[in-house]
This record gives structure tokens, C-alpha cells and sequence, in this order.
């Protein structure tokens, strides 16, 4: 899981979009999809035109009430947000918290806390269900695919895959860490 960063300038945030107004739902929808790069906040999955998305309130206990904000708003694939805890257990780390990347590390397919006694961040990814199996099992074939790639061409080069390719990204956090670049 990769920090999101919320754009203060977000088009959300200027044209005074409300959640609430079920017009304006999709117009948040897709900007959101654009701020986050066309990534599921918690899974990292691609969101094409294939997947059904959601807008994810991530705290749902703001939902439908006056705190609840452009900053508790992520989009997601519409299944992943199934499988969601409804069991709100805290301490839990933000999406968008500073530190998330340092306390919640990604190895071999799994997301793991960085310190085991750091609770929050045991939390964090039990409410998500980073480690479904299917999820875990996409994300460790999806690297060995790559691993193909790299093997066969320059670091240089398959950065430079990647980067003319973007739409065939997905697993950010995974690629980063296995290859050691920098999405």
C-alpha cells in the first residue's frame, strides 16, 4: 500500500463537490481516480474501465455526517471494498498518514507491519485485507512477469518500459521494492 497524497487544490476541494449530492458522485469519482493515478487506494490494482469503483469513505463513521470530506474519500475497486472489515478496530493508519509506507512494508507478496507491536498498523492491514490470498497470489505472479522483463533487458530500460507504459502499472509498492526504482 502506497501513501495517497490529497491535493490541496483538488478540483473536489474548489468546485465545493459534496458527496452527498448524488449528481455530483461521479464527477468526484473521477477526479479522485485521476489524483490517484488511475490506482485502487488499497490494493494498488489498475482501475480500468473493466472494474466497477466505488468511493470509498474510509472512515465510515463520518459517512453521511458534516465531517465527512474530500480527505476520507478514495476510490477502490467496488469487490476489495467487499472485503473490507466492517469491524472498525483502532488504532488504524490513514491512507494519506506520512509514515505509512515505513510502518506497513510490502515482502514477497505480503504486507507486513514494519515493527510487530506497532498495532495500528496490524490493524490497518487486517481492515483492508492487503493479504487475501487471491490479492497476494495477483501480486506475487504479477512481479514474477516482470522479473522476466528485467532479467531480459537493461534497469535503464525497463524503468523506461514502465514509464511509457503506465497503463500496464499496477502493484506500485511491489514493483518498487522487488526492482528498487522509484514509480
Amino acid at each position: 500500500m502506497k501513501r495517497i497524497i490529497k491535493n490541496r487544490k483538488s478540483e473536489v476541494l474548489k468546485n465545493n463537490l459534496q458527496y452527498s449530492k448524488s449528481r455530483q458522485r461521479k464527477q468526484i469519482r473521477q477526479i479522485l481516480k485521476i489524483e490517484q493515478e488511475y490506482f485502487c487506494a488499497y490494493t494498488e490494482e489498475r482501475l480500468t474501465s473493466a472494474f466497477s469503483i466505488d468511493i470509498e469513505h474510509f472512515n465510515p463513521r463520518l459517512k453521511k455526517t458534516s465531517k465527512d470530506s474530500y480527505y476520507n474519500w478514495f476510490v477502490i475497486s467496488c469487490i476489495f471494498n467487499r472485503y473490507k472489515s466492517n469491524k472498525y478496530k483502532l488504532p488504524i493508519i490513514h491512507p494519506t498518514d506520512f509514515d505509512i509506507e515505513k510502518r506497513i512494508i510490502y515482502e514477497k507478496g505480503y504486507y507486513k507491519a514494519f515493527n510487530e507491536t506497532d498495532e495500528a498498523a496490524h490493524n490497518t492491514i487486517d481492515l483492508l485485507s492487503l493479504n487475501r490470498i487471491d490479492i497476494v497470489d495477483d501480486r506475487i505472479n504479477y512481479i514474477e512477469s516482470l522479473k522476466f522483463l528485467y532479467e531480459n533487458m537493461s534497469k535503464t530500460k525497463f524503468k523506461e518500459y514502465l514509464e511509457k507504459f503506465p497503463d500496464k502499472i499496477k502493484f506500485r509498492r511491489a514493483i518498487e521494492t522487488e526492482f528498487h526504482i522509484k514509480l
